[in-house]
Parts: C-alpha cells; sequence; structure tokens
C-alpha cells in the first residue's frame, strides 16, 4: 500500500510547467461528471479532458498539458489536473494509518507539506494534505488530496496545478470535493442481468437538462451536427435499451406539424397521443424501428427549439425495462 502511494505521489508530482508565462483561461462553465462502472459523480469544468479507468477518472485542463503530466520534463504546456480514484485494500485499514503512509511517501519524494486538514467527502471522514514541491527552475508544483476510507476502498480526491496554475483552477479541487457522490456498497443478487435497468439513480445536470437515469447506466454526449445543436444518450451494456435526445430549431413550427414531419416513415407507428416532458405539453408516439425492438417518440416545443426523446427497449424485456425507463422521461428537466 505505502508503495502504491509513493507512486501516486510521484506520478502527480508529474505536474510540471514551463518557463514562459502560461494563458491561465477562465472557467465559465460547469457540468456533471458520472461513470457508470465506477460510480461515481462529481462537478467538473466544462471542456477538461477526461480519462476514464475502471476505478479511476482523470480530469486534465487540456490535452497538451496531459502530456506534460506523463512526462514533466518534456517542452510541453503546463497546466491543471483532478483526479479522484479508489483503492480496494487487500485488507482492513484505517483511515490514519493510509494517511500516514501517504504523507510519509511525500516526505520521502522531497515534498514539503504545508496544511493538513480534517474535511468530509459524502459524508465520510476525510484527511486532506496540502503540499508542494519543485523539479527545476522553472517547474514547481503545488496540490492538495483528500483521502477517505469506505467499505475498505480508500478513495482520493487529487488536484495539482503547475506553476501559476494552481490558484486559478483550486476551485477545481474545492468544488469536486463539495459535490462527490462516492459509490454505495452493494449487495448480490442472484441471477440479476447487469444490462438491465436497476432501481437505484443517478443524477446528471449540466447546461441543457436535469435527469436522473438508472444507477447502471450513464449519460454521454454527442456531437452536434447539422441542424442538431444537442444531442445526448443515456444507455448501459446495451445499445436496444436507451434513452436519447436530440435538439433542433423549431423555426417557428408548432409540435403537430412536427410530429407529422418525424413520423411519417416510421414502421407500425400510433396515432399521436398527448403527453408531458418538463412540464411541457406535446405529443408522442409508439412504433417498431426494428423486428424485436419497441421504441416510444416524445415531441415537445420549447424556446423555439424542438425537443425529440425517443426510448428504446426489446419487446421481450417491455416488464424488465420500461418503467426504469419511465421514470427517466418522468424526471426529465429541459433547461
Amino acid at each position: 500500500m505505502k508503495q502504491t502511494l509513493v507512486v501516486l505521489a510521484v506520478m502527480m508530482a508529474v505536474l510540471t510547467g514551463c518557463s514562459q508565462t502560461p494563458d491561465v483561461p477562465p472557467i465559465t462553465e460547469w457540468e456533471s461528471y458520472s461513470d457508470q462502472f465506477f460510480r461515481v459523480s462529481f462537478t467538473q469544468p466544462k471542456g477538461w479532458q477526461a480519462q476514464t479507468e475502471p476505478s479511476r477518472v482523470t480530469i486534465t485542463s487540456s490535452m497538451e498539458a496531459m502530456e506534460k503530466f506523463f512526462d514533466p520534463y518534456a517542452k510541453k504546456p503546463a497546466g491543471a489536473q483532478l483526479i479522484v480514484a479508489g483503492e480496494k485494500q487487500d485488507s482492513v485499514t484505517t483511515l490514519e494509518a493510509v494517511a500516514e503512509a501517504y504523507k510519509t511517501g511525500l516526505t520521502e519524494s522531497g515534498f514539503q507539506i504545508t496544511a493538513t486538514n480534517e474535511i468530509t467527502i459524502d459524508s465520510v471522514r476525510a484527511i486532506e494534505f496540502v503540499y508542494g514541491g519543485r523539479f527545476d527552475e522553472n517547474t514547481a508544483l503545488r496540490a492538495v488530496r483528500a483521502i477517505a476510507y469506505k467499505d475498505t476502498v480508500v478513495y482520493f480526491v487529487h488536484f495539482g496545478g503547475f506553476n501559476e496554475f494552481y490558484e486559478p483552477y483550486r476551485s477545481v479541487y474545492d468544488s469536486a470535493v463539495k459535490t462527490l457522490v462516492l459509490p454505495k456498497l452493494k449487495v448480490a443478487a442472484k441471477a440479476v442481468d447487469p444490462s438491465l435497468p436497476v432501481a437505484e439513480l443517478s443524477k446528471f445536470e449540466n447546461e441543457r437538462v436535469v435527469v436522473q437515469y438508472p444507477e447502471n447506466f450513464a449519460p454521454s454526449i454527442g456531437k452536434p451536427s447539422g441542424e442538431v445543436e444537442y444531442t445526448m444518450a443515456i444507455k448501459g451494456l446495451r445499445d436496444d435499451i436507451k434513452v436519447t435526445l436530440d435538439v433542433r430549431p423549431a423555426k417557428g413550427v408548432g409540435v403537430d406539424k412536427i410530429v407529422e414531419q418525424n413520423t411519417k416513415n416510421l414502421k407500425q407507428v400510433s396515432k399521436p397521443a398527448d403527453a408531458t416532458v418538463s412540464g411541457i405539453a406535446g405529443k408522442m408516439v409508439t412504433y417498431v424501428p426494428t423486428r424485436g425492438i419497441d421504441a416510444r417518440m416524445y415531441f415537445v416545443v420549447k424556446d423555439d427549439k424542438f425537443h425529440r426523446i425517443i426510448v428504446f427497449w426489446p419487446t421481450s424485456l417491455k416488464n424488465e425495462t420500461l418503467p426504469a425507463l419511465e421514470k427517466v422521461i418522468a424526471s426529465l428537466k429541459l433547461k
């Protein structure tokens, strides 16, 4: 364990800078990050670069800075980085023992600890270290790490910034600590298909939507294309169990006409029925996109934007999937 923490300390020491005065772009927007496998969520700056592993997510201020993190002595732009991770322990330990091992690793690596605090992460007690060090005349690191111990897993939130990048982006760490939701301990059930939506819900929010979704699913934001201004999907392991949303200009066209335009080529489509999404009156149709798959399409217009929400489920698994997907629609709030 001690060896692992020392290695992590050295890796984060890899946050270095260069001799030039860096341009530090301000953070103008925030968004919620969630991971269906790691099962954590927290708020991050919009536009930062994310790298994910099974129990670790790294958020970096830029792609260029990410390269610097791998090689601190390379002539690459500096930046800042946030890491949220969990490490399963082989044996029962204590928060104090984990924190002391990390503290020792920092000292042995040549860092100077400037403050030690006790805080909470998702109502779990944590110990926080603020420290810094210098690699060469042009490269200094300041960093802060909070360590928590829950259900035999050591969780940590780590933020580091090179040179002038620490202070302007310190709020990234503060926001992550404040909003982080840690995984909940689950009791394994027999004969449970992990591809089916579970009853437990997670929450996603950005500048467009607020929505709750099954904890074993995850939202993903697509790239706008053509008239599509915004697109996202919420799905798990299967592509035939999901909810999708896309937003386009309505151009003054009413919802009835939009339904007509979007359903004329659908197979086995029902007559439009009244429906409400996000408190907005709209329309809904059912149809069969392909054999063995059923779908329900919702249409609403808000601020001259046409929102189309589609729910997909296997015909044979309607009872196991549709109720959970309907909860997603019921929770959806359009901004």
